[in-house]
């Protein structure tokens, strides 16, 4: 176990302009990071990360997504129904969860 605050983040998709910062959170000992997300990628990304190194603890959970109509421009609204976050966070038992979502 790391030394620092358990730390959960919850995120909707990994997203690659994020994966540097969680690399380097998980670096410092301030923080124990963990990072759930709710999908690999939203159906309307186009972006991969294959190339990628995710060197944090994450899991990609279960989900459904609910697709709604959005704007006027055609953007769906997308709506993530992870039904096992509930059991992770208890296993994960975090001292701070930090949720975050990309909408535009």
């Amino acid at each position: 176990m790391r030394p620092g605050r358990k730390t959960v983040v919850i995120n909707n998709q990994i997203m690659p302009y994020r994966i540097a910062l969680f690399n380097t959170l998980h670096r410092r000992n301030e923080i124990d990071l963990y990072v759930l997300y709710s999908s690999a990628r939203a159906p309307d990304r186009e972006w991969s990360v294959e190339n990628f190194k995710l060197n944090f603890p994450h899991r990609v959970l279960w989900n459904v997504i609910l697709r709604f109509p959005g704007n006027e421009y055609g953007d769906l609204r997308l709506i993530w129904l992870n039904p096992t976050l509930f059991f992770h966070l208890v296993r994960l038992n975090p001292d701070v969860v930090i949720g975050y979502v990309n909408h535009h």
